[in-house]
């Protein structure tokens, strides 16, 4: 008898456990879905991407449901054993007595059950605590712990008490899905708005200066710079005087997908350019601007040409993830390989690497205390940069980095950090304590790195030269009055041979060079100007090609 009624308890905590754990999974199968659709896969008969999709929104159901069947016996155990344990020992009490004591018990059985469950609730699945959402949620809560108490008090009977159990799971489960689309909860600028806020494209004009503005011949490093305006489809290619040499721009008919302009310009080998369209292609033009090819995915912030002519760039793809998120979908950071054909040949998920990874996934997981509510997914890592390491990288007799290795930053998780895509295996990084969302970390010549430090919160920027092997900083630069050197969300910088530093202060749209000891030797400010609302396009990064001459379009300027 005792063996049939074990039995039914399982079988009723298992189908709780796959019903909720259904509920839980059941956002993965609708950003499946969703992805399957935006993505063509039906359209291209990719049924093995669809089927992987699908299988790993099932896998993670299976999951969920194992965790959650652990959790209910745990609970029930417990139940059991406080049952037996303390009120099966009142039998030789009175029955009056023996009641009043079984209500005091089971009354604060109840409000350590409130607390414990309500604090759970609110620190990991719901938004703040004073949002709509989370007051339903808290009153979900009370109500099942008065459900919960009444129960053991009256001896309902088992029917009910599975209902109620089951509908309690259920509802709280579902709740985060159907939350507010608007986040109202705090009212000042914090970290949390900070990193949630999309990037300026026009900055007021805070100095009436235009192209460049100082240029020391003697002292600065001499080539051809290019670089584009954000949110503009155009591209220049300038001299030292800031003259334009020549003017990339965009000849396609769908002007509406050129929403964000083009984000990133850089040469690809002989005569052609390949361009940086935000979250909506990488494409490869000709001197004439005609487009050669176009891949058309959620690719952002960088790309890099390896010297076999790959290309390595970084994609965007929403994804689910209970184990960074469990109602939330998350922005995963892929970091994808092109032919020079732009035909994606690897692809490598930045979340499926953070996860094995402990230190960066308990800070990920953190992030969700920093993350704003009302975005369609939780942007964890926001990786800006990917370069690939040229060279095999000694300390001693041992190997640190081997050629082909890559070196990217994720601005969210205030790193940066070197990865082997082969073994799918974060190597090594660093900047959690030290950087505020950083973007475009480089490796130089001696074996340094060299960053761009936003400081979004301390309101300075900084850049700085970090030895890899003692994880010291032996340069860095910031202005004389700190503030007047700042930009919060973009920015980069170039190093050059004779020493110098080229630095883009994105959101001023201001360029500049230093040399070694801080001298400012070559300025440039964006003269694309929006006269009306009197604002100055920013640059999100410009580079100066040193050795022009070895590419063949290099002759059209002679």
């Amino acid at each position: 008898m005792k063996a049939n009624r074990i039995v039914t308890v399982l079988l009723k905590e298992a189908l709780i456990a796959f019903i909720v754990g259904f509920s839980l999974t059941f956002k993965q199968f609708i950003v499946s879905s969703d992805v399957i659709i935006s993505e063509g896969y039906l359209k291209h008969k990719m049924y093995k991407l669809i089927a992987l999709s699908y299988l790993e929104a099932f896998k993670q159901w299976i999951i969920l449901t194992i965790l959650n069947l652990f959790v209910l016996l745990i609970i029930t155990l417990l139940v059991f054993a406080v049952w037996k344990l303390i009120l099966s020992k009142m039998v030789k009490i009175r029955i009056r007595d023996k009641n009043k004591i079984r209500i005091i018990l089971i009354s604060f059985f109840c409000f350590i059950f409130f607390l414990f469950y309500g604090w759970v609730i609110n620190h990991f699945f719901l938004p703040h605590r004073f949002s709509f959402i989370s007051l339903v949620g808290n009153a979900m809560i009370l109500i099942f712990t008065i459900f919960l108490g009444w129960s053991l008090i009256r001896r309902l009977r088992k029917e009910i008490i599975f209902v109620g159990v089951a509908l309690f799971f259920i509802s709280i489960s579902l709740l985060p899905h159907f939350r507010l689309q608007t986040y109202q909860g705090e009212k000042t600028l914090s970290i949390k708005t900070l990193r949630s806020l999309p990037y300026a494209s026009w900055t007021p004009i805070r100095y009436n200066k235009f192209g460049v503005t100082r240029y020391i011949h003697s002292s600065s490093c001499k080539g051809i710079n290019v670089y584009s305006s954000e949110n503009i489809p155009r591209a220049y290619l300038l001299d030292m005087n800031g003259r334009i040499l020549h003017t990339f721009f965009d000849k396609t008919k769908k002007k509406n997908y050129w929403q964000s302009g083009w984000k990133l310009i850089k040469p690809y080998q002989n005569n052609d350019f390949l361009v940086l369209i935000e979250n909506y292609a990488i494409m490869m033009i000709d001197w004439d601007s005609n487009i050669k090819w176009i891949k058309k995915k959620r690719f952002h912030h960088d790309f890099v040409v390896a010297e076999n002519g790959d290309i390595y760039a970084i994609m965007n793809k929403k994804s689910y993830s209970p184990w960074f998120s469990l109602f939330e979908s998350i922005r995963d950071n892929c970091f994808v390989i092109l032919t020079k054909d732009g035909e994606i040949k690897a692809e490598t998920s930045l979340a499926k690497i953070v996860f094995h990874n402990k230190t960066l996934f308990d800070a990920s997981k953190n992030q969700k205390k920093r993350y704003s509510y009302g975005r369609d997914a939780w942007d964890i890592f926001h990786t800006n940069t990917i370069e690939v390491i040229n060279r095999d990288m000694f300390f001693g007799n041992k190997k640190l980095f081997k050629k082909g290795d890559v070196l990217f930053c994720v601005r969210n998780l205030n790193i940066i950090g070197v990865m082997d895509l082969e073994k799918e295996k974060i190597i090594w990084s660093w900047g959690m304590n030290e950087l505020e969302l950083p973007h475009h970390p480089s490796l130089l010549e001696n074996g340094n790195i060299l960053i761009f430090d936003n400081g979004t919160l301390r309101k300075y920027s900084r850049v700085i030269e970090l030895n890899l092997i003692t994880e010291k900083i032996e340069w860095e630069y910031k202005s004389i009055s700190a503030k007047s050197f700042f930009s919060a969300y973009k920015g980069s910088a170039q190093r050059f041979s004779n020493g110098n530093t080229l630095i883009t202060e994105s959101e001023k749209g201001h360029v500049f060079e230093v040399t070694n000891d801080g001298k400012v030797v070559w300025e440039f400010y964006n003269p694309e100007i929006d006269k009306k609302k009197n604002k100055r396009a920013t640059i999100y990064r410009m580079m100066r090609i040193t050795s022009p001459d070895k590419y063949s379009w290099f002759k059209a300027l002679e």
